[in-house]
């Protein structure tokens, strides 16, 4: 719906757009809580980070941390290389990017008893 007003001294045009018609067609984000290993991380930003996670539901994914890299940072060490976290994941179905949502972590990425050899296998592996 548009409504135009004519003023005295020059036209001037107010439009007032109807936007109930934009929730019909509107694509939601979903939601997907999972288990995923840290593959590696990269920065983005200045206080972001993209994440590549493997997850068992989605394969390879990647994802955006907001607010990782600032002061008092919301996901601590969980972001390792090589950490086993359970996280949602938000975006749209078939997206490249999704963003993080919260993080737990499961396990750590460096177990205190292991040997070099299996932690350079496993870094080598997570390069791929």
């Amino acid at each position: 719906m548009l409504a135009f007003s004519l003023l005295l001294g020059g036209l001037r045009v107010r439009a007032r757009h109807d936007r109930s018609n934009l929730v019909k067609g509107a694509v939601t984000m979903s939601s997907l809580a999972t288990d995923a290993l840290v593959l590696r991380t990269f920065p983005l930003g200045e206080m972001s980070v993209v994440v590549v996670l493997l997850t068992r539901s989605k394969g390879k994914v990647r994802a955006v941390a907001k607010g990782a890299r600032g002061p008092g940072d919301r996901y601590q060490s969980s972001l390792q290389p090589l950490s086993e976290i359970r996280t949602t994941l938000y975006g749209r179905e078939g997206t490249e990017l999704f963003r993080l949502g919260a993080v737990e972590l499961l396990r750590s990425s460096e177990p205190p008893n292991s040997n070099l050899e299996s932690l350079l296998a496993l870094e080598y592996c997570a390069e791929l």
